[in-house]
């Protein structure tokens, strides 16, 4: 069975679908660049099922989420849902003080569920969107001086990067259902 997800690897989406038990043992993994083409990729035969954020506890709906499975009705059926706790990491290339970050890359959710922390934290960082938690890690993982970025601890693994500091989102038991 191929499953879809918001990918590269190390995304809460890989997390979720690997936690979940939506997804057999041995299934081939479908990372995609976004959510749009998570949820077409049911519709185009790319993937037998997908696996997207519909809604997280601190900051409501996934607006992509929603407008994809309203696009894709006729091609695409919600099967089960799950919810997964979301633990975000600050991470960087290799080990910082918090004081020499200059900018930091993500997903627009973790840096919304991420507000207070790089409020108090990091109020000079210029903050910075990815199309995922995983590929902002991949870009910290080039070692760009400054630069660190919000996501899984697992992509930190991945790409050889640092956990500088885990569980900074704003509110403990941040929750995503997924569908």
């Amino acid at each position: 069975m191929r499953v879809a997800y918001l990918g590269p690897a190390g995304t809460f989406s890989e997390e979720a679908v690997r936690s979940s038990g939506f997804a057999p043992d041995g299934f081939e993994a479908v990372p995609c660049g976004d959510v749009g083409e998570v949820i077409r990729s049911i519709g185009s035969g790319t993937a037998d099922r997908a696996m997207a954020p519909i809604d997280n506890s601190i900051e409501g709906s996934v607006r992509h989420t929603v407008d994809g499975l309203i696009a894709e009705a006729d091609t695409v059926t919600i099967v089960g849902e799950y919810v997964h706790e979301v633990r975000s990491a600050l991470i960087a290339a290799q080990p910082m003080p918090l004081g020499d970050i200059s900018a930091v890359t993500s997903h627009p959710q973790p840096l919304a569920q991420c507000s207070h922390f790089l409020r108090e934290e990091l109020p000079g960082a210029e903050l910075r969107f990815a199309d995922s938690t995983s590929a902002a890690v991949r870009e910290v993982s080039r070692g760009e001086p400054g630069l660190a970025a919000l996501g899984p601890a697992t992509a930190a693994g991945i790409y050889g990067c640092t956990v500088l500091r885990e569980g900074i989102e704003d509110e403990p038991g941040n929750l995503t259902r997924f569908v």
